[in-house]
């Protein structure tokens, strides 16, 4: 099974910890493009991590998000409302 986490903060690594085990696969993102190289160099196989700054999904998010069993929605909403809708 496949999940993508769209917010990789203090509260979805929590969860992650807890259902790793369940997914073949996850992609998770963070805002900056260079929390999302440093984080995967971190922690290299634990997620494929792309950066998502709320306004433009990039192609690769896109790809995970189509290919997703499970979206986990951490992404703090912003003036506009919730950027993951």
């Amino acid at each position: 099974m496949r999940l993508v986490i769209l917010g990789l903060g203090y509260s979805a690594s929590a969860c992650l910890d807890e259902v790793r085990a369940q997914f073949s696969h996850v992609t998770a993102t963070v805002r900056l493009p260079v929390r999302a190289a440093a984080m995967a160099s971190a922690m290299p196989g634990h997620a494929d991590m792309l950066a998502f700054d709320g306004n433009h999904a990039s192609d690769a998010l896109k790809a995970a998000i189509g290919q997703a069993d499970a979206l986990l929605v951490s992404i703090p909403p912003d003036m506009a409302g919730d950027p993951a809708l």
